[in-house]
């Protein structure tokens, strides 16, 4: 029964569903433009760098962290912030939005590259997705990657999505270390709704990554899975209030058995010289920040 159900799920994926795209901009931050691939490049100039934002499942435009990082953002700086809403597709069953993400990203891929074809700097553009929109990131990534041979900057992935594509390896790939030049991710719940092992250049693992997250009730539930783009929009909000220590093993850096070695600041600038695993504790509630100064 189970195996007729999920054939028919799997089936029912050639259906197309709509993928919208909402700018912000320093002169527009609280009302967007829509724009699509065929107009976005009229938009999307050389001024500013772009930051994309991807939901996950049953996930919108709408989704919390959404508004929340954007204004992280424009404290820091001047962006082009596009908030990508796929709903249509993410309030489906997760095994239907889990086959069809690679497609997500195609088409999210297909749009950056058009407007890259009107010249702006492939190397400007950096992804940012939360769950199943990590996964959906590197898709676009592989895409990129397949049509130019050139590679993002980076891709920030909060939580990917663990079931379905790490174990069973559902689009036969997942969200790895090649889809962008840097490829950041924090890991927050991966006992649970997030990818249990590395996927980037830079794995973060905030009080172990694992649920019960501090602060979180229950082992099973969002709270934990939140936390991913909770912590970074904190720490993009407020640098220097939660950094992480790279380390071997979650153990190690609770003994203090680190040596002393490299510090990242969540909110900062990752690059490829902070390859590596890193570990951190928190408080419970916001604002958040690491308890312990990493390296002390």
């Amino acid at each position: 029964m189970y195996l007729s159900v999920l054939f028919f799920i799997l089936a029912t994926a050639v259906t197309s569903y709509r993928i919208q795209y909402f700018l912000y901009s320093p002169e527009h931050q609280n009302e967007p433009i829509l724009i699509g691939p065929n107009n976005a490049s009229r938009y999307v100039q050389r001024d500013y760098p772009v930051r994309i934002f991807i939901h996950g499942w049953t996930g919108s435009r709408e989704s919390p962290f959404y508004p929340l990082l954007k204004k992280a953002l424009f404290s820091r700086g001047k962006f082009y912030i596009i908030q990508v809403d796929f709903s249509e597709l993410a309030k489906k069953n997760y095994i239907l939005v889990a086959k069809k993400s690679p497609e997500v990203g195609v088409q999210i891929a297909d749009f950056i590259l058009n407007i890259t074809k009107a010249g702006y700097p492939l190397a400007n553009i950096e992804l940012i997705g939360h769950s199943i929109g990590g996964q959906v990131a590197g898709y676009a990534g592989e895409r990129i990657i397949e049509k130019t041979s050139r590679k993002l900057s980076k891709i920030t992935a909060l939580d990917p999505a663990g079931p379905l594509f790490e174990l069973f390896k559902l689009n036969g790939r997942s969200l790895n270390r090649s889809h962008a030049v840097v490829v950041f991710a924090i890991h927050s719940d991966r006992n649970v709704l997030g990818n249990f092992g590395d996927v980037g250049t830079t794995d973060v693992y905030p009080n172990g990554g694992v649920g019960p997250q501090p602060g979180c009730p229950f082992l099973i539930g969002i709270c934990s899975h939140a936390r991913s783009w909770q912590y970074f929009t904190n720490a993009t909000a407020r640098p220097g209030t939660i950094l992480a220590e790279k380390c071997k093993s979650n153990n190690n850096f609770k003994n203090g058995k680190c040596n002393n070695s490299r510090i990242i600041d969540l909110g900062g600038d990752i690059t490829v010289e902070d390859e590596g695993r890193y570990y951190l504790k928190t408080n419970s509630e916001p604002p958040f920040k690491s308890l312990i100064p990493a390296g002390e």
